[in-house]
């Protein structure tokens, strides 16, 4: 438990690195969410202009929001298998 709680803060703070939102990014499933961020570019690379930099951030962010709430369903649906 601990364990799981650990990777999707490192999840959350590998994003911040990146140039997007920590709480986008922190539910985002841990292997599935580094994955996902690991393809995702630097948002806040120095050079990209200021408009590109706001459209990456946000496209980001969004990427991080759908994956984080599908992994939010699937342990919902997870736990009412059980």
């Amino acid at each position: 438990m601990v364990f799981g709680v650990v990777f999707l803060v490192v999840t959350g703070i590998l994003a911040m690195r990146k140039g997007y939102n920590f709480f986008a990014w922190v539910l985002a499933g841990g292997c599935i969410g580094l994955v996902v961020l690991a393809f995702l570019p630097f948002a806040n690379s120095e050079k990209l202009p200021p408009e590109q930099r706001a459209v990456a951030v946000k496209r980001g962010n969004t990427i991080g929001l759908v994956v984080s709430a599908c992994c939010v369903v699937l342990g919902f649906v997870a736990l009412a298998s059980r």
